[in-house]
């Protein structure tokens, strides 16, 4: 198993991006900008999204737009969380200057990010002290 995470990683390393609930969000309430910038992103880049913010966006809306925003997931890459991954959320967590964001699902967003060595594209970045700017998508 321990081959098959070093191989799954080295595959995406550098390679893409991860994106947090509050991207999609933006883009399910017809932010222009984020849908294009996302579109044309998926077009020259591998996409990534946690099944954590998979949730969170499903936990926020009707039946009639399942069917929608189950099209978006679908052209996306869906992270899996490990046992390794969840360590290292929890280390996230434990750390000191992480105390004031309690939040698991930013502390595996950020884990991903640092595990497979991804940009972050977020609209609220200070939800993530766990990690630096290094780790943050300017777009």
């Amino acid at each position: 198993m321990e081959k098959q995470n070093k191989q799954r990683k080295a595959g995406m390393k550098n390679q893409g991006i991860l994106i947090d609930s509050s991207v999609i969000i933006e883009i399910l309430t017809g932010n222009q900008i984020f849908s294009e910038k996302l579109s044309g992103m998926m077009q020259v880049k591998r996409v990534y999204v946690s099944p954590l913010s998979i949730s969170e966006i499903f936990s926020m809306i009707d039946d009639e737009e399942k069917m929608l925003i189950s099209r978006l997931f679908d052209r996306m890459n869906i992270l899996t969380i490990d046992c390794e991954l969840s360590i290292k959320a929890g280390d996230l967590l434990r750390n000191k200057s992480a105390r004031e964001s309690n939040d698991l699902t930013f502390a595996f967003l950020a884990a991903s990010a640092l595990h497979f060595e991804l940009k972050i594209w977020t609209v609220n970045k200070e939800k993530y002290p766990f990690i630096n700017d290094d780790f943050f998508s300017s777009f």
